[in-house]
This record gives structure tokens, sequence and C-alpha cells, in this order.
């Protein structure tokens, strides 16, 4: 009988919320008050890394329209219903007339790990 458990376990491996790393997703949900919870500078002004809920996200703009080095604030421009996409926008909070628009959103390992290696 533990033979057959193993097989199936082995045969149909468990479903987890593993990332599926690169996949382009439409929006990150449940991304306001506080749903997005950190960033990181991305590789370039146009790319930033969000941290949502349970997962990290590459984000490229519109374009290379933050200075990170200035910028240790940005704000998050959601949905009524919470939801950051391709509409939402970023703004570096210090300069209000800097906001970026979002090009796409792909899922992303965590920035912090690939740089250490």
């Amino acid at each position: 009988m533990s033979m057959l458990l193993l097989l199936a376990a082995l045969a149909f491996p468990a479903q987890h919320s593993a990332p599926e790393i690169g996949r382009e997703v439409k929006r990150i949900g449940s991304a306001a008050n506080g749903g997005i919870s950190d960033w990181q500078e991305g590789e370039d002004g146009s790319t930033v890394y969000l941290r949502g809920p349970g997962r990290w996200y590459r984000v490229t703009l519109s374009g290379p329209c933050i200075d990170f080095a200035t910028s240790p604030r940005l704000l998050f421009r959601t949905h009524i219903d919470g939801s950051f996409d391709r509409f939402s926008t970023i703004t570096v909070a210090n300069e209000p007339r800097r906001t970026c628009g979002v090009k796409a959103i792909h899922q992303s390992a965590d920035p912090r790990r690939s740089r250490d290696r």
C-alpha cells in the first residue's frame, strides 16, 4: 500500500504556489494599502522590482524616469479595487511631477538574492 502511495505522489507532484519566473501577469492584486511592501531598483531607471502579496514582480516602466539615487520613496497609484496593472503609475514621492507609466509586469525571483550571487 505504501508503495502505491509513493508511486502516486511521484506521478502527480503536489501543486504549490511557486511563481513562474518570467511569466507576464496582467495585474498585481491587493497591491494597495501596504500590499506592495518593498521595492528594489532594477537594472536601469526603467525597471523596478516590487514585492507584492507573496511574491516579487519585475515592472518595466515607460522609460528611465526614476533616479533611484535621489528617490528613496515611491508612490503607487492603483485602481479602486486595489490592483496594480499596466494602467497604474509610479510616482517619485519628492517629485510629484515625475510619474512613470507601466509597460509590463512579470513574475520575478527575489532580486536581492540574485544580486548576492
